[in-house]
């Protein structure tokens, strides 16, 4: 997709303190329009607009947080290697950078399945079932909450 690019920095996976700090770095390059980490999967996903490209890695370069390379790591797997988990999670974070970006940042996956599990809860309820199903929904819902689980759905990029 033009204006848009992936970057995977496998020697920082798990690193949230690079990535943050990445984050606020590159905060600063005005071609960056938004910028998606995830360091559980040593990603980085940069949306620059019509902006080239080259000028956000001369700035990321410059500020001392990587270097692009256009050679191909043997380490990643390739994309019809991934397992059926990736790909999948890949799905769900796609739709939900969707639904975020349709709903102008007004409703996320969380908070679609948040809805659901309550609208489940009160159908369950109404229909007499308080201690199994609607408990269950209930307590997946108050789940969702819990801000441990922030970016639950963020693209693992």
């Amino acid at each position: 997709m033009p204006g848009r690019v992936r970057l995977k920095i496998p020697a920082m996976r798990g690193d949230d303190g690079f990535f943050e700090h990445v984050a606020e770095t590159l905060a600063g390059c005005e071609p960056v329009q938004q910028l998606l980490i995830n360091p559980s999967t040593a990603s980085l996903l940069i949306q620059h607009g019509d902006s080239a490209f080259d000028g956000i890695a001369d700035y990321a370069a410059a500020s001392g947080l990587f270097i692009v390379s256009e050679s191909v790591d043997a380490e990643l797997p390739a994309a019809e290697n991934l397992t059926v988990a990736s790909w999948s999670s890949l799905g769900v974070a796609e739709f939900d950078q969707q639904l975020t970006r349709l709903s102008a940042g007004r409703v996320d996956l969380r908070s679609l399945l948040f809805l659901g599990f309550a609208g489940l809860t009160v159908h369950q309820a109404a229909k007499g079932n308080i201690m199994s199903p609607a408990s269950t929904f209930f307590w997946r819902a108050l789940d969702l909450l819990n801000s441990n689980n922030d970016n639950l759905f963020k693209t693992p990029r």
